[in-house]
């Protein structure tokens, strides 16, 4: 039996409908036109989003979560994130957050890839060299 216009207020959208055959006028999806807008202000869904994030134990090479990461490499002098997607361009932006109020976050700029993201993280009033425990970073930019 086929559903037409149903009134909002007689369906609970609590319960759990189940439904077979066609379901049609539920739209296209999002694409790179969708926005969300507020008053004047509107922002555009795909470009507005984070495209990758992650929080890493530097220490240990280990991802402890993240979103749209594939791997993480802990190299002499830098870290390197690399992407699970693919991102549009090399032009993205990227902020670096660490659990150590005195570590310094740097993005290596000459390593900016659509594929991976090349940054430094230490102390600089230590000789070692050493690397804060925890790492974050959130990369804003378009996926390809």
């Amino acid at each position: 039996m086929a559903l037409s216009k149903i009134q909002a207020e007689s369906l609970n959208l609590a319960d759990t409908y189940a439904f077979t055959g066609t379901v049609s006028g539920a739209g296209g999806g999002v694409d790179t036109s969708s926005a969300i807008t507020k008053g004047s202000a509107s922002i555009n869904v795909l470009s507005g989003l984070n495209k990758v994030w992650w929080h890493l134990d530097s220490n240990n090479g280990v991802i402890d979560d993240s979103y749209n990461v594939s791997s993480f490499t802990d190299s002499t002098g830098y870290s390197q994130v690399t992407f699970t997607n693919t991102m549009d361009s090399n032009k993205w932006t990227c902020v670096l957050t660490s659990d150590e109020v005195e570590a310094v976050m740097s993005i290596f700029g000459s390593f900016e890839t659509t594929t991976d993201c090349y940054y430094r993280s230490y102390y600089p009033r230590l000789t070692s060299n050493a690397e804060p425990d925890d790492v974050s970073g959130i990369l804003t930019g378009d996926l390809a």
